[in-house]
């Protein structure tokens, strides 16, 4: 995966001196100061990697401990978060309603693959190779 920019976005934070630039990219994120949001973008391989196993890996440079943090897909989470604190918007309804349609088509393709469909050992669907 690999970080992007994004039209909410309002600061860039730089890597740490202790970090090379292979190892670590500046990064934009938008922050109300209680919470900085960034946007990753992933590769095609990912993506099927993502389909066929349902997880994402998180890790937090932090020592002992980690922050709290959430993931969410999406092309925004602007709109799902500000639905959070606007009754009258229609877009959380709009998600739920677009994340159950997934579910679905989801369960589609694993009936699918269940009953032939061959997928490559790495992309199995419990997670183990």
């Amino acid at each position: 995966m690999k970080p992007i920019d994004f039209p909410e976005s309002n600061k860039v934070l730089q890597r740490p001196d202790t970090m090379t630039d292979e190892e670590c990219q500046p990064l934009h994120i938008f922050t109300d100061q209680n919470c900085c949001l960034s946007c990753w973008e992933m590769s095609f391989k990912e993506r099927l990697i993502a389909l066929f196993t349902g997880r994402i890996w998180l890790s937090v440079y932090s020592g002992a401990t980690q922050p709290p943090v959430w993931l969410m897909p999406g092309k925004t989470v602007f709109e799902i978060v500000d639905a959070e604190f606007d009754e009258k918007s229609d877009a959380l309804e709009d998600f739920k309603l677009r994340k159950a349609n997934m579910v679905e088509e989801l369960e589609g393709l694993r009936v699918a693959v269940r009953d032939g469909w061959a997928i490559p050992e790495q992309l199995s669907l419990d997670g183990k190779p």
